[in-house]
């Protein structure tokens, strides 16, 4: 790059351009020249060795565009709920006290336990004061708690077999 920058901005310094496209013309001519010169001591321009080198090992672009998504370890609070950068969102009530894994994207937020995916949900692209949490209404216990800890309780037990299950 060093090398394109210097050779190229050398030879144009003492030009005047009076376009964005007459400028990007004579870039473009002086590119094309120092990738055609032959590189001493391999005996190949670049664009020889582009040719042979570079060029088979390309493969076509996929055909969906990449999708950026970033973890993040929480900890379910007593409501069944995580905190993921100031939105709170729903897991299922069995989990509360335990650390699950957010994998987040810009428009969706799903939330895994021992790698089994437990929530999915549309991520909120705005959070503001007194936004209210993202639920999930089968996230909620169906009858009243169960007695005792959640992760000994006969319900809690069941929950839980289903949860890694999926």
């Amino acid at each position: 790059m060093k090398l394109v920058q210097r050779w190229i901005l050398a030879r144009l310094r003492h030009r005047q351009f009076f376009s964005l496209a007459e400028l990007n013309a004579a870039i473009r001519e002086l590119l094309d020249d120092l990738n055609r010169r032959v590189i001493k001591y391999l005996g190949k321009s670049r664009y020889e060795l582009y040719r042979e080198l570079d060029r088979p090992a390309l493969k076509p672009l996929p055909q969906r565009p990449y999708i950026y998504r970033a973890f993040k370890e929480c900890k379910v609070s007593i409501d069944y709920h995580i905190q993921l950068e100031k939105a709170f969102y729903s897991v299922p009530y069995q989990l509360a006290g335990r650390v699950v894994t957010a994998r987040y994207s810009e428009t969706t937020v799903e939330i895994y336990h021992e790698n089994a995916r437990v929530a999915v949900h549309r991520r909120l692209s705005t959070v503001r004061a007194g936004t209210p949490p993202i639920k999930s209404t089968w996230h909620l216990p169906t009858g009243p708690m169960p007695s005792g800890p959640l992760h000994e309780s006969s319900a809690g037990a069941r929950a839980m077999a289903l949860i890694r299950v999926r």
